[in-house]
This record gives C-alpha cells, structure tokens and sequence, in this order.
C-alpha cells in the first residue's frame, strides 16, 4: 500500500507539474517584459490578470484562470501581475483582481470579469475566438 500511495503521489505532483506548464502563465514584474509579451505577433490576442495577496477574490479566480489559459493558451498569451505595483498604477487599477484585454499590443476598451464562470466566454467574445 505504501508503494502505491508513493506512487500516487509522484503521479499527481508531475500532473501537477505539466498542468501548470501548459498553462504559460507569465508573472510578470516589469512593463518591459510585459510589453513583450503585448507585441507578440504569434498571439496578438493578450489577457492581463491584476491580483494581490490575500485577497480572496484573487484566489476565488486563479484556478478558472489558469483553466482557460490551458483552453486557450495556443491562441491567447495570458500574464498575471501582482499588485499594487508601477505597472499596475500605470493602467490605474483600483481593485483586484482585474483583467485587461490587449490586441496587437493597444489596450481594449473592454475590462474582464470578475465572475469566474463567465471568464473563458468573456475572454472568447472579447477576441472573437
């Protein structure tokens, strides 16, 4: 049984593992990664999500976050950035989390949701995907 329950174990941890690879979640901490990443021209279409520690909103969204962006991370490059940061006040965040939708590297008019059953469809109408 011990065997197993080891065995067990080190599949789920390299699961693990691979899941959040897939994911390509970037952290990001400075706006010239992030400009980057926006001027990608592999994938035009860019998700930004703001959050901050112990903000249970924040947490409530990371894993519908991380779902999409193993959904859709061939097509959308997705960035998390802590906050409050430069980067942050920059784009004048007020609250977290939120998310910032970027084309070709130009900000859309349109924030994201905060409701985490709605994100993978607002993300998709957003891009036309």
């Amino acid at each position: 049984m011990k065997r197993f329950t080891n065995y067990l174990a080190t599949t789920l941890l390299a699961i693990s593992c691979v899941a959040s690879v897939c994911a390509e979640i970037k952290d990001i901490d400075c706006q010239q990664k992030l400009n980057t990443i926006l001027n990608d021209k592999k994938r035009p279409y860019t998700v930004v999500k703001f959050w901050k520690e112990e903000c249970q909103p924040c947490d409530d969204l990371a894993p519908h976050f991380e779902a999409v962006a193993d959904d859709l991370g061939d097509q959308v490059n997705f960035v998390a950035i802590e906050g409050p940061s430069v980067i942050s006040r920059h784009y004048k965040i007020k609250g977290f989390p939120t998310t910032l939708y970027f084309k070709n590297g130009k900000r859309m008019p349109k924030e994201g949701t905060r409701n985490v059953n709605r994100l993978e469809d607002d993300i998709r109408a957003a891009f036309g995907l």
